[in-house]
């Protein structure tokens, strides 16, 4: 019984792991089939959530599995030379609860550079789905702007979904203080949802920039003043 993935996934999805013991089956990333093909990387920390798609993704555990990775083996996902010819994978054995980090694919051969052991978190992953919005038709009704507030450090770490890429980050929400999709431009293997946050709601501009001047005779905001001739 294994679970085998690029380790690009695996490295790419920690920002979105919660960090609360409480919530200790939401401190992995979960992976299952997809219904089509390959698997589904998902992990979510109950602000956010990441979905990615392995096309040529493994899962043979029938239900998935929630695979906590040490920091040593997320280090080794990365590859060693930004010109390296094979691309990395993590093979989890199920039955052995372990974790391996292979330079190429195991299926085909492979160079493992780390294995490590107890990877497998107990319990049952919460169903993501639920909590995934559904998007409204271009040109409905409901297909217009939402003015909603979202956490910088939440943005960055989409961000970093682009690995590296000039990319674009687009958020798209139809109800206000719902959840938003989140696609990260040049990367159709992914989408996010992000909820969103309710600080201080400042849709005008501020006091400063729009006020009056109370003395008389100044010029009004943005007004250019000639200057008359000597």
């Amino acid at each position: 019984m294994k679970v085998i993935i690029k380790a690009e996934y695996a490295r790419l999805i920690q920002p979105f792991i919660s960090t609360e013991a409480t919530r200790y089956y939401l401190t992995g990333f979960f992976v299952e089939r997809d219904p089509v093909k390959g698997v589904r990387i998902v992990a979510t920390d109950g602000n956010r959530l990441a979905v990615f798609h392995d096309a040529d993704g493994l899962c043979l555990a029938g239900q998935g599995a929630i695979i906590a990775l040490p920091k040593e083996a997320v280090r080794l996902c990365k590859p060693g030379r930004s010109w390296e010819p094979q691309v990395r994978h993590v093979e989890i054995d199920l039955a052995a609860d372990t974790a391996t980090i292979h330079v190429g694919d195991p299926r085909e051969g492979a160079t493992p550079v780390g294995t490590f052991n107890k990877v497998l978190v107990d319990g049952s992953f919460p169903d993501y789905r639920r909590v995934i919005p559904d998007l409204p038709l271009p040109g409905s009704r409901q297909c217009r702007p939402v003015i909603q507030s979202y956490r910088t450090s939440y943005l960055a770490d989409f961000a970093k979904v682009a690995d590296g890429r000039n990319a674009s980050i687009r958020v798209l929400a139809h109800e206000p203080a719902g959840p938003a999709i989140v696609f990260v431009g040049g990367r159709a293997d992914f989408f996010g949802v992000v909820m969103p946050y309710r600080d201080e709601q400042r849709d005008r501009f501020p006091e400063w920039w729009t006020r009056k001047p109370k003395i008389l005779g100044l010029p009004a905001p943005n007004t250019v003043v000639q200057a008359s001739a000597a």
